[in-house]
């Protein structure tokens, strides 16, 4: 299984990691995925696709598409991607984001990416009830 899916912050944060080569597979089985997870979150939520871990996408832009209809669901407040965008996946991204409304940055690094969204919302800050929560 070339991806992993998890909560990085409890409720608030999804992070979907893209491992090796990510196929039409891959892309379908985490929009399964991602939509119970956005119905026991707390809002805002933001979802991660960290790609730094992928070596080649070789899925299908406009198959998948539809696959990333949850990009524009109200309750996230940002799509945040970071890894090496390949030519492909900026391609892929380009046509989802012609097709579905959703705020997205990119980042080089999970690391700034999480600096942004330390930055961006102050409540994803360390608590004894949020232990996995960014810390700095």
């Amino acid at each position: 299984m070339p991806y992993k899916i998890n909560w990085y912050i409890p409720q608030r944060v999804i992070h979907a990691e893209y491992i090796g080569d990510v196929v039409n597979a891959d892309i379908e089985a985490i929009s399964r995925e991602v939509i119970p997870m956005l119905e026991a979150g707390i809002t805002p939520l933001y979802f991660i696709a960290n790609i730094e871990q992928s070596e080649r996408i070789s899925a299908n832009p406009i198959k998948n598409r539809q696959d990333f209809a949850f990009v524009s669901d109200p309750r996230l407040e940002f799509v945040i991607s970071c890894g090496y965008l390949h030519p492909i996946a900026s391609f892929f991204m380009t046509i989802i984001r012609q097709t579905v409304s959703y705020q997205h940055k990119h980042f080089a690094t999970f690391d700034e990416a999480i600096a942004f969204l330390k930055k961006h919302d102050p409540s994803l800050e360390p608590s004894k009830d949020t232990p996995h929560a960014i810390s700095g």
